[in-house]
């Protein structure tokens, strides 16, 4: 599946404002691998404990909207599609508008990022039309850089949260126990794993064994 957070916030009952339907298989970024549900996942409770956890660590009720209308901005971007005309327009400037609301930006600056790109030469701008699988790409990109910065935000929020009386430093994520076998792995999987075995043996070395090597000097 992809982001569990995107299946969470799909089943419980959202904003009106999000426009958010709750058949996951209707979001084409929920709906590429046909794994749309899990019986070991609990999604309604899990969005409960993540609501719980907005309220846990003090986020407002603006910076929690914010949040949800960040994620269904990502799950509506996903449905934009193009047509070739020329170069790539969008497909369904419904949606689009859909986006452009939750973002709080104007849909038809945002269309014109999407399908097009803009140069500078010798001061003047020249704008030059996307063919649909690069506006397909430059939509990916958008959405990938919104969890992204959604997601540093969240963190540095949490920073901010825990942040105590005394000397404080930061707080950081490392999910290095990813390791996982599928009836089927791909080349993609095997790098995967290959990658967090060596992110773990570099932890374990680091961790455990020079520790050890500096109390046996001791």
């Amino acid at each position: 599946r992809n982001f569990h957070v995107f299946f969470q916030l799909l089943s419980a009952p959202t904003d009106a404002k999000l426009k958010l339907k709750p058949k996951t298989s209707e979001y084409f970024y929920l709906n590429q691998t046909g794994v749309l549900s899990d019986k070991a996942i609990n999604d309604k409770g899990d969005w409960q404990r993540v609501l719980t956890a907005f309220d846990a660590m003090g986020f407002t009720a603006t910076e929690r909207t914010d949040v949800l209308s960040m994620l269904g901005a990502i799950l509506h971007l996903g449905n934009v599609n193009f047509t070739q005309s020329g170069g790539a327009h969008i497909g369904n400037e419904n949606i689009l508008q859909i986006v452009a609301d939750l973002l709080s930006v104007d849909a038809s600056s945002l269309g014109e990022a999407l399908t097009s790109i803009k140069r500078e030469l010798r001061g003047e701008i020249i704008t030059t039309p996307l063919e649909i699988r690069e506006a397909c790409d430059s939509r990916d990109s958008l959405a990938m850089s919104l969890y992204a910065q959604l997601f540093k935000w969240i963190i540095s929020k949490l920073n901010v949260s825990l942040k105590g009386s005394e000397t404080f430093h930061s707080i950081g994520v490392l999910d290095i126990f990813g390791f996982e076998n599928f009836q089927v792995n791909s080349f993609e999987q095997f790098n995967i794993n290959y990658a967090n075995e060596k992110l773990q043996q570099y932890f374990n070395r680091h961790i455990f064994s020079l520790e050890q090597l500096e109390y046996n000097r001791e």
